[in-house]
């Protein structure tokens, strides 16, 4: 992360990525204790290794690899944690891949596609002789 750059709030780990959200504030040189506006970016990174998690990391120069990490949020202020959102679709009215909508991610009013390739499939554990 650039010097300025500070994480606060949790990160969200998902499909073996690391969510998380910096705010980097404006310095104000008129008066430095005062508050002002900045800049919040969403990471995300490999959970193995910090790569980013981009289809063309192969070639990816490593000049290009913190830019490929990072978006640019547009909500203003501090923003809060990534959170990972499973929409339900209508069983009895919808049909094929609308059965099974994609996960999405979420920072505040704001969302991005997680890279979840694969359609969510529920699951219930059961355990023999528990009620």
């Amino acid at each position: 992360l650039p010097y300025n750059q500070k994480v606060l709030s949790d990160s969200v780990t998902f499909n073996d990525s690391v969510f998380f959200v910096v705010f980097s504030p404006e310095i104000n040189v008129a008066n430095s204790c005062a508050a002002g506006a900045g800049t919040n970016f969403l990471y995300q990174v490999s959970v193995i290794n910090g790569d980013p998690v981009v289809n063309n990391l192969d070639i990816l120069a490593a000049a290009d690899a913190d830019g490929a990490r990072e978006n640019t949020l547009q909500q203003g202020g501090i923003a809060p944690s990534p959170t990972i959102l499973f929409p339900s679709a209508n069983l009895s009215t919808c049909t094929g891949a609308a059965c099974s909508p994609p996960p999405i991610g979420c920072v505040g009013v704001e969302c991005f596609n997680p890279g979840f390739d694969n359609n969510p499939v529920r699951t219930l554990w059961t355990q023999d002789g528990i009620q």
